[in-house]
């Protein structure tokens, strides 16, 4: 009979691991658990960046949805005609309003303008900065009369307002019981509230201190509050790095049609807009690993464009184009 503690010695000896099975072990499961690591990181990398681009492009998409039905709603038949708009500034105090931009920010005889750098210093005053790309302004009567001579309305005092009717768009300020006092009643005339918009390329979409930057499409609307009407920053959709677009524009002489970025020197009379169409470029907002950080440059219609900032942003570029109602 063996004795009780050589049993136990044996036995101990026969359950247990070397020293070399252990690390060997431990080594494997690292192994295991290093590679389950990996591919979680993986795959919550590339979800990151799927997330990422698919933001990118629905935004891109609902810019140019936006822009799209903006444009038309400014190609109002009774602007864009042939005739042209007779225009009377009977409210002697309207030409002298600038909004706090700048001497011509209303042109209703131009209600589709374009410029390819900064018009207006409300540009760059620290809510809004201009970063690159055009500047796009349509002006128009909103799509529903305020009033018109067979119905009254409240108006929004200091509020401007246009009043239409046959051949005529007069605009004017608005008192709380409508045009200042001697202005026109020539029935019938409706009078709209009048929507001008600014849209541009800002640097940023929340704050000019956000990490990182993100570009956005945004506009300056009229924007009444408590009697003082100002132009107040909208932002239309993020991850918009770029925006270019061409007017086209028909002679009335000889039906030539011209595509113009900039209108600053189109004579409205000769020419009547009869589509437009432009470019985005769409930038995702966190760099990505994947993509090469080297200098690409991007063909934005007549425009090749090269970002300087960092490169490794996975950039996408949409153009579409619109027909004017111009008839």
């Amino acid at each position: 009979m063996q004795p009780l503690d050589a049993i136990f010695l044996h036995g101990s000896r026969s359950r247990g691991f070397s020293l070399i099975e252990l690390m060997v072990g431990i080594s494997i499961g690292l192994f295991i658990v290093y590679f389950i690591l990996q591919g979680f990181t993986s795959a919550s990398i590339a979800s990151r960046n799927n997330s990422s681009s698919s933001e990118a492009m629905t935004n891109a998409r609902y810019a140019m949805e936006f822009l799209k039905r903006e444009i038309r709603h400014a190609s109002s038949p009774r602007l864009l005609s042939s005739e042209g708009v007779v225009r009377n500034d009977t409210d002697p105090a309207f030409p002298l309003k600038d909004f706090g931009c700048g001497a011509g920010i209303v042109l209703l005889d131009q209600p589709i303008r374009g410029f390819t750098s900064k018009p207006y210093s409300c540009l760059s005053n620290g809510t809004s900065t201009y970063s690159v790309g055009d500047v796009l302004v349509l002006s128009r009567p909103s799509l529903q009369a305020a009033a018109t001579d067979r119905s009254t309305s409240t108006y929004v005092a200091n509020a401007p307002y246009v009043r239409l009717s046959y051949k005529l768009a007069n605009p004017f300020v608005a008192t709380a019981s409508g045009p200042p006092t001697g202005f026109p009643d020539n029935p019938p005339w409706y009078d709209h509230a009048l929507v001008n918009d600014i849209y541009f390329i800002n640097s940023f979409t929340v704050s000019a201190s956000e990490i990182p930057l993100v570009p956005s499409l945004c506009r300056l609307t009229l924007t009444t509050i408590n009697g003082v009407t100002s132009l107040q920053r909208e932002v239309i959709a993020s991850n918009i790095e770029n925006f270019i677009f061409q007017i086209g524009v028909q002679s009335t002489s000889d039906g030539s049609i011209q595509y113009k970025r900039d209108t600053t020197g189109v004579v409205w009379g000769s020419y009547i807009p009869v589509s437009v169409r432009f470019w985005l470029l769409a930038r995702e907002s966190e760099p990505e690993p994947g993509v090469p950080d080297s200098a690409l440059s991007y063909t934005l219609g007549p425009v090749s464009y090269t970002p300087s900032s960092v490169t490794r942003y996975r950039r996408t570029v949409y153009s579409t184009t619109v027909a004017l109602r111009s008839n």
